[in-house]
């Protein structure tokens, strides 16, 4: 039994800052000593620890995208949706991880992609973060600290870690490069708190529980801290109430510390706390002479427990929002809520992949590091694991095994506080150990950095590095590849102190009597690291050892020589494969053969795929690599064919029974019976033909045949099908003819039902048509003209072909060209007409614009732009366009009119205007009967700007002068012509300034205000303090002011502030009521931030407060504290109340 404590403190600061208080043994609250435990414990923390916890930033809600509280619906339940995972049952004292990563990250990750919470490969562990953080003991642990190893390093899947959780004693590492890798992609973004104990914080949770306060569909999960037995008080909801029968916590307890998490609420859950049979929100029920949340009946928060679906509501419970407000002390929680945001996705771009042994992994901690020069000894920055950070409590590394774990590392915000990966020269593995009595040992076996941003390249491994004990073990880690394979041949001895082999010393050959021995020989053998070879006893002999990059193993002899066989690939079955249409296709498969790394055929894969409903060809392509890369490939093909009228199976009748073919009875046959009492017979079985029932004898091992007619009918019988099956017909033919091109259908039939495929026969050639009883055939393309046969047929399944049908048709000769489409406008006095022409032949190579008996050859063929010059003003002309072919064929000509007129000023036609602020938007027409409109300018007082567009015109200026503004609008054209001026004038009467941002404070009898204003006009004139009946006072300065007031008493004042532009136009700032108070009097009570304010306290270490002077402890900042002045000013004391 392991203790469960939820001490919710922010990442490394954790470590350094906070320390869980004094524990107990953990208590299984379950009544049901054989049911599933339910598991907390008790932990106090001090006023610092609570402080810091205090101390998280707030969630603030998006008031433009949230809903106001008055659209907030009456519940909400985000148990109910798929990101929330089925409730299940924490193993040991990991309720934190369990809040924390079984709900809460688990919905967030589900969530925001989309995937659904009840399948393990979107489910997280507890026990990963947990078997980190509990001290190798199963203690209590931090839910904020497990999220921040998730946001430095990641955390895997449940299907990834094979698990929710770890057999006790809870003590397993994780090791696996691959999993760490995986996990390096779920990652931990940021988390908040919400004030839970006022009314605006309930309304912000519930924000959060409904739309995440930003407006968003779906709503988040929060953590919380509670004491979970002890003198706690539940009830169960009344009919009045929803969720009747249900349990609701009208006080939590206190013992046994716990964490779970809120889901939701419902605002019409009642319970009556003080048995006036009303459920009320605005009655002092308390008697404590004020209503506040501890006065609520109506409104409670679901929330989900991890001690199983036997517990309370099916794993869920109730709270009244009443509890929100208790203290830690009084029944309440002893956290606020805690929000949770995730990253939607994240790749790596840099990682370590580390393989190691140590004896106590509570004694070190594991760095990174890394520069900017390739010679560099020392890092630049570093960067600390929490998750390896004297974390585990004195266990190997794996917990379970001295043997070797493997983990990954991320680096990439490492490498990115450099500059990125083309700043990273040197990457280091650090370890700190702090084993003052050397009492543990380790070594890293291999360190290599993997550079995913590269293409996932594998650099070259740091091997067998000692670590140096209580001390720190820096290990350099170079950026090159290096080579498959690294040979080295030296003496025994000198293998040795390259950390490629060791030594042991033993006595051989001694004499003992029980445990006294004597004589031997003292024998030193020298051993292989990683493959543990023997060596030999001597010291200098010379030995060649070799390591492969992927490997970690010394092993004896030189390199292998590089594989370069591909390994051989065998299909199985027939290829090309035939497989009836509607029929199941199971792919018989292939065998896969490696001359180095043997029988790979698991490593197969098959690409493409076959559609037993379409008839056609279909390739799958099997491939297969071995470990060094060397890759093979092979091909089956599989044809869809149409299924025949009728099929033949012949085989045993056993066999017909296991193909579904047939069935069998058994029957006892020649027994004596008394009455019901049957004795004796013989059991027989009787085979039947499945759908026809047609008997097929006793004997199961005989062999018959059995047709399916029709195919696909499930109707069997015995026989044969036809020998002669019937031909396909080809029933129809049509060939339609477009210039050059000729495209044949048609439609057949088959007797037998077995239609396979249409081949169409011309110049020498077959093409296969698509359809079968409607059938077309690919175009044939550029035809010269003539007059020509086709021939088609029909095939069916069986290769039976039908008669040749012939196709006649007709190309006829050279088409001529066609004008399909001009237009025209003036340049100058010229004519300028754009148009496409085209031709069926594909030989257009001339267009001309005919005017008269002349014309002019235009520019282009298909695109053609043509040009008329020296156009008569006042003129009408008559012109037609031509198109001429190679062979000399011309299209019919494309006639049209126009009359030239000189060119003319522009003109604009319409306007209207608008003014926002002091900003002048015009939009208009213009147009230009010559069709060369270039611009509309805007002239004014600002000067000249060019309008956007040019017939359909937009324009606008900013800082308008105040009072009239002429304006005037002018188009020009390409010939220089511009409109007649259209001119209005603008009447703006200016902007109010602005009161911008504003503060207070009081001294005494004095009240000071500091702010901000502005005037988008430019003349801001004067701020004042508004007093109401006492009159005003005259800020000093206008964009930055400051204003002073002292009142002649103590008192309440309505102070506010207005601005004043020259023009008397002015913004007001609302009364606010402002107490002032005689530095004369000697004692005050009021709540700690107020006596800050006012110089009687002073605020500690961003939460606590302590009183000036007499540095008496006074709580938070709403804390209600009475301090006295002493004799010496300045010195103030906490007192129990003022006179």
């Amino acid at each position: 039994m392991k203790t469960c404590i939820s001490l919710l403190a922010g990442g490394a600061l954790l470590a350094s800052s906070l320390a869980i208080a004094d524990t107990t043994k953990p208590v299984n609250l379950n009544p049901d000593p054989n049911g599933t435990p339910w598991y907390a414990n008790g932990v106090e923390m001090t006023p610092e620890e609570k402080a810091f916890l205090d101390g998280l930033p707030e969630l603030n809600i998006n008031n433009e995208q949230a809903p106001s509280a008055d659209e907030l619906p009456s519940s909400v339940d985000n148990s109910q949706n798929i990101y929330f995972r089925p409730i299940f049952a924490q193993k040991g004292a990991s309720c934190a991880q369990a809040s924390g990563f079984g709900y809460s990250f688990t919905y967030e990750m589900s969530l925001i992609r989309n995937l659904d919470a009840s399948l393990p490969e979107n489910q997280y562990p507890e026990h990963f973060t947990w078997n980190h953080l509990n001290n190798g003991e199963g203690t209590g642990s931090s839910t904020i600290t497990g999220w921040d190893i998730a946001h430095e390093n990641g955390i895997p899947t449940v299907e990834t870690y094979e698990g929710m959780s770890t057999p006790s004693p809870y003590i397993k590492w994780m090791s696996g490069y691959d999993k760490y890798y995986q996990g390096m992609h779920n990652r931990v973004l940021e988390y908040h708190q919400i004030n839970r104990s006022t009314p605006e914080g309930i309304e912000k949770l519930k924000h959060w529980l409904d739309n995440r306060a930003n407006g968003s569909a779906i709503g988040g999960l929060a953590i919380f801290y509670c004491h979970i037995s002890g003198n706690f008080v539940t009830e169960t909801l009344g009919d009045d109430s929803a969720h009747t029968g249900e349990t609701i916590y009208t006080r939590f307890g206190d013992k046994n510390g716990h964490a779970m998490t809120f889901v939701g609420y419902d605002d019409d859950v009642k319970v009556d706390l003080n048995g006036d049979g009303e459920y009320t929100n605005d009655i002092d029920i308390n008697n404590d002479g004020r209503v506040d949340v501890l006065d609520w009946e109506i409104g409670a928060l679901k929330f989900a427990n991890s001690w199983g679906d036997k517990w309370t509501n099916s794993g869920f419970g109730w709270v009244s929002y009443s509890v929100l407000a208790r203290s830690d002390n009084d029944g309440g929680l002893y956290s606020q809520a805690i929000t949770l945001d995730v990253m939607p996705s994240f790749t790596p771009s840099m990682t370590l992949k580390v393989k190691m042994q140590h004896e106590s992994r509570g004694k070190i901690r594991i760095k990174a590091g890394v520069a900017s020069t390739e010679d560099a000894i020392a890092p630049e920055f570093e960067k600390r694991f929490t998750a390896f950070d004297y974390k585990g409590g004195d266990h190997p590394m794996l917990g379970d095994s001295s043997d070797p774990i493997e983990i990954g590392l991320d680096i990439t915000s490492l490498t990115q506080q450099i500059g990125g990966l083309s700043n990273t020269k040197k990457l280091f593995l650090i370890i700190d150990e702090y084993d003052g009595e050397n009492s543990a040992s380790g070594q890293v076996i291999s360190v290599s950095a993997i550079d995913y941003e590269n293409g996932g390249i594998r650099y070259r491994k740091t091997r067998y590095t000692p670590i140096k004990n209580n001390t720190t073990t820096i290990i350099p880690v170079e950026l090159t590849e290096g080579d498959l394979c690294e040979e080295f041949t030296a003496t025994n001895a000198e293998h040795e102190a390259a950390g490629r082999a060791y030594s042991e010393t033993i006595k051989e050959g001694e004499t003992c009597w029980g445990t006294f021995c004597y004589g031997g020989t003292e024998v030193t053998k020298w051993y292989a690291f990683g493959s543990n070879e023997n060596l030999g006893t001597s010291g200098s002999t010379i030995t060649t050892l070799h390591v492969e990059r992927e490997d970690d193993d010394y092993v004896q002899g030189a390199c292998p020589t590089p594989d370069v066989t591909a390994p051989e690939i065998t299909l199985i079955g027939d290829n090309p494969l035939d497989v009836y249409q509607g029929y199941e296709f199971t792919d018989p498969g292939a065998t896969a053969i490696d001359d180095r790394d043997g029988d790979i055929t698991a490593n197969i894969t098959v690409i493409g795929s076959v559609n037993t409903e379409n008839i056609g060809q279909y390739e799958l392509i099997y491939r297969v690599s071995d470990v060094a890369g060397n890759s093979a490939e092979e091909m089956r093909v599989v044809n869809v064919i149409k299924a025949p009228a009728c099929v033949e199976f012949t085989d045993t009748v056993a066999n017909h029974e296991t193909a579904r073919r047939a069935y069998s009875e058994t029957t006892t046959e020649g027994q004596t019976c008394w009455g019901t009492f049957c004795y004796g017979g013989t059991e027989v079985t009787t085979w039947y033909a499945n759908g026809s029932n047609e008997n097929l004898g006793t004997d199961g091992f005989a062999t018959i045949t059995l047709i399916e007619q029709p195919i696909g009918s499930g109707v069997f019988s015995t026989g044969e099908c036809p020998d002669e099956p019937q031909p396909p017909r080809i029933n129809s033919v049509n060939a339609e003819v477009i210039g050059n091109t000729v495209v044949i259908s048609g439609t057949a039939s088959d007797p037998d039902n077995d239609l396979q495929t249409i081949v169409l026969y011309f110049a020498d050639g077959g093409i296969e048509c698509q359809g079968l009883e409607n059938w077309t055939c690919p175009a044939i393309e550029e035809i010269q003209a003539g007059d020509y046969v086709a021939e088609v047929k029909a095939i069916d399944s069986r290769m039976v072909d039908s008669e040749l049908v012939e196709v006649p048709f007709t190309i006829e000769g050279p088409q001529a060209p066609e004008i399909e489409s001009y237009s025209y406008y003036f340049s100058g006095n010229s004519l300028i007409v754009e148009g496409t022409a085209s031709d069926a032949d594909g030989d257009l190579t001339e267009v001309h614009l005919l005017v008269g008996l002349g014309g002019n050859l235009c520019a282009g063929t298909e695109t053609f732009t043509c040009e008329l010059a020296d156009l008569v003003e006042d003129t009408t002309y008559t012109v037609a366009l031509s198109a001429r072919d190679a062979a000399g064929n011309e299209s019919a000509p494309v006639e049209f009119s126009f009359t030239y007129v000189a060119e003319a000023a522009p003109t604009i036609d319409s306007y209207e205007y608008s003014i926002d602020g002091n900003t002048l938007t015009v939009t208009g027409t213009a147009s230009d009967v010559n069709g060369d409109l270039q611009n509309v300018v805007m002239v004014s007082g600002s000067g000249p700007i060019t309008c956007t567009g040019t017939n359909n015109f937009t324009c606008s200026i900013s800082g308008l002068a105040i009072g009239d503004n002429d304006v005037q609008l002018i188009a020009n054209d390409a010939a220089s012509n511009s409109s007649i001026p259209e001119v209005f004038t603008v009447s703006y009467q200016g902007q109010a300034p602005v009161i911008d941002s504003y503060d207070y404070s009081t001294d005494g009898l004095t009240i000071t205000f500091t702010g901000t204003a502005s005037d988008v006009d430019g003349n801001l004139d004067r701020v004042v303090m508004t007093l109401g009946a006492v009159g005003g006072e005259i800020c000093t300065g206008t964009e930055t002011f400051t204003c002073t007031w002292t009142a002649q008493q103590a008192g309440t004042y309505s102070v506010g502030l207005a601005a004043y532009d020259e023009r008397n136009l002015t913004d007001v700032v609302d009364q606010i009521e402002i107490t002032v108070e005689d530095q004369a009097q000697q004692c005050f009570t009021a709540i700690n931030s107020e006596h800050a304010s006012n110089g009687r306290a002073e605020l500690k270490y961003n939460v606590l407060y302590y009183s000036i002077g007499g540095g008496d402890y006074l709580g938070m900042a709403g804390d209600t504290t009475s301090l006295e002045q002493q004799t010496q000013p300045g010195n103030w004391v906490k007192v129990s109340s003022c006179p």
